[in-house]
């Protein structure tokens, strides 16, 4: 099995800079693109945190679903993986978890 590029993403323009960078590697490399998204108790709004954590995931997996829709109309081949809890730690463990070959991500705030 290829090990997969793993892009982590919040949502925002500045972490989907990463993704040209990550397509471009991951065609050299004939490798597939994992995308994920982690979502933080600072993130989550509402009464019920349950249902708050829920709706954040489902949002989560809809935004990951349209963006590796979109890869894959460029012929990559994209899984992806969201869930919960301090952003590098899940970040760490997802690279863990599945057979990665590295992590293309922009940095924090610039």
């Amino acid at each position: 099995m290829n090990r997969s590029i793993l892009v982590p993403l919040d949502g925002s323009a500045l972490a989907e800079q990463a993704l040209p960078h990550a397509a471009t590697l991951a065609r050299k490399m004939g490798s597939g693109l994992t995308l994920a998204r982690v979502v933080t108790a600072t993130t989550l709004r509402g009464d019920d945190p349950q249902e708050a954590l829920r709706l954040a995931l489902a949002e989560a997996e809809s935004y990951l679903t349209r963006t590796a829709e979109r890869l894959r109309s460029e012929g990559l081949d994209v899984a992806v993986v969201h869930d919960d809890g301090e952003p590098a730690s899940v970040i760490m463990a997802i690279a863990h978890r599945l057979p990665t070959a590295c992590i293309v991500m922009s940095t924090h705030g610039r």
